[in-house]
């Protein structure tokens, strides 16, 4: 056997026989909680929280553990993380935050719980102020999603902090949307709802969805999702209303409030349902019943006719015998 065969041998088992590297990363199975949690503070007050990290896997996990502030950019409701402070000064607390350390390993099958301090500026601004606590593996490759001088979270294992500071400030929402198509066919019709935050103070609004049918008679009930709506950001609501089966004219009624004030939140849309393809298919199917019907009746009412004639005659005949 010469070299180049034997070489070749022996590259064939090394290769045979050696690990596979995977370039490809798969999420690891961590957990984290509390997911998102509120916590009222007073300006030159000092408070801890905790966030858990759990590691699920079967090995340790080595990463950083940091902070950044977070912003809503659209309706979907995804944190998107702040790169900049300043770009979110009215609505930062990034520098309030101390974590205890910038990397940590949690064991396999372990967690690792993050004792962070907050201490509030005497000056703090009135309302929301948000920031995010999370861990990175250091194995994970930085996400490629970026939005200018902001970054995407999905790469991140991120708890939600929310730091509400009382006092004055705005607060105010509006019901930027509330339709449904104004005519279907079937139901159940799709009824979209959108809120817009304009306050200064995340809100999560309570309220309800009334349907009424043209007689005034309410035919249905929906509490509305409650879902946090963060400053100068907006949440889309999608409800079902109705059954499959539904004929006339409905009016949809919102009736809502949010903040402590319990300030309102309404909107109204009126909307049609008619099955006029299955209606016109039981009136030509009712015309063509009465025409089939009234051709019988007019040949019964003609052979009676003629019999009443045949009978005449023969009796006349009679007669004249």
């Amino acid at each position: 056997m010469n070299m180049k065969k034997l070489f070749g041998i022996l590259m064939f088992l090394i290769l045979v026989n050696t690990p596979r590297l995977s370039f490809a990363q798969e999420k690891l199975n961590l957990t984290y909680y509390p997911t998102t949690q509120e916590i009222q503070v007073m300006p030159g007050e000092t408070k801890s929280f905790a966030v858990v990290f759990v590691n699920n896997e079967d090995v340790p996990v080595v990463g950083t553990v940091a902070k950044k502030d977070f912003l809503i950019l659209n309706s979907d409701g995804i944190p998107t993380l702040v790169e900049n402070p300043s770009s979110s000064s009215r609505y930062s607390a990034v520098q309030w935050v101390t974590l205890p350390y910038e990397s940590a390993t949690i064991a396999a099958k372990d967690q690792l719980v993050v004792y962070a301090k907050v201490i509030v500026p005497p000056d703090a601004l009135p309302g929301g102020h948000y920031v995010a606590v999370y861990f990175q593996n250091s194995n994970e490759p930085p996400t490629s999603s970026s939005r200018g001088p902001n970054t995407a979270i999905s790469n991140k294992y991120a708890a939600l902090v929310l730091f509400h500071v009382p006092g004055e400030f705005k607060e105010q929402a509006d019901v930027k949307k509330f339709t449904a198509k104004s005519f279907s066919e079937y139901g159940p019709i799709t009824l979209d709802t959108q809120i817009f935050n304009s306050g200064y103070l995340h809100i999560k609004p309570m309220g309800r969805i009334q349907i009424y049918n043209l007689l005034g008679k309410k035919v249905e009930d929906i509490a509305l999702k409650e879902k946090n709506i963060f400053p100068e950001a907006a949440v889309n609501y999608q409800n079902l209303i109705g059954q499959k089966w539904m004929v006339g004219r409905y009016r949809a009624e919102l009736n809502a409030t949010f903040a402590d004030k319990k300030l309102p939140l309404s909107a109204v849309v009126e909307f049609w349902v008619f099955p006029w393809r299955v209606t016109l298919a039981v009136v030509l199917a009712l015309i063509i019943i009465i025409l089939i019907a009234k051709s019988l009746i007019e040949k019964t009412v003609v052979k009676e006719a003629a019999l009443e004639k045949e009978v005449e005659r023969e009796k006349s005949e009679i007669e004249k015998l």
